[in-house]
């Protein structure tokens, strides 16, 4: 109900890690994820109409601390609690069609916006392989200007954004 209409997208990124011991570590990560959007609610809302709808994109940058304990000399259980920013780029909206015999067309450009955010994330590193689940969690604020039919309304949102991520 809060995912801005996301449907489950891909997400790509690296991870550097600096052991202070053999139980504590620094991480400092970078991932980019892409999801399209769902547009049925948006044509439920404007039947007859053309609606197109961009993707959401989202930048996790964030850096923490890490623990990892050793089960077995080959397996190591391991978790990371992540503080940072989340950049995000809200998708381009349009709708257009026939008002009172005349066409009109409604449209939003994408907005960028910077937010807090955080992670934690666990799992085993099995010879050197990683084994993980990450869960990302921010809420920037949005300044979005629609335009169409010769006005203009501004506004500013806060979208609720998470990344779950499952990773070898």
């Amino acid at each position: 109900s809060s995912g801005g209409a996301a449907k489950i997208g891909f997400s790509g990124g690296m991870d550097v890690r600096l052991a202070f011991t053999d139980y504590v570590n620094w991480s400092a990560n970078l991932n980019v994820s892409l999801n399209s959007m769902d547009e049925q609610p948006f044509r439920s809302s404007f039947p007859g109409f053309t609606v197109s709808v961009g993707s959401w994109t989202t930048i996790w940058a964030l850096t923490g601390l890490g623990l990892r304990g050793t089960i077995s000399p080959e397996v190591k259980l391991f978790c990371n609690g992540e503080i940072g920013a989340l950049i995000g780029s809200s998708p381009e909206f349009s709708v257009s069609g026939f008002v009172s015999g005349q066409y009109v067309t409604l449209s939003q450009k994408s907005s960028t916006a910077v937010g807090f955010a955080y992670s934690f994330r666990g799992g085993l590193e099995i010879s050197s392989f990683l084994f993980g689940v990450r869960y990302c969690s921010g809420k920037p604020k949005y300044d979005v200007t629609a335009t169409g039919g010769g006005f203009s309304s501004s506004g500013t949102f806060e979208q609720s954004t998470s990344l779950i991520q499952v990773y070898a």
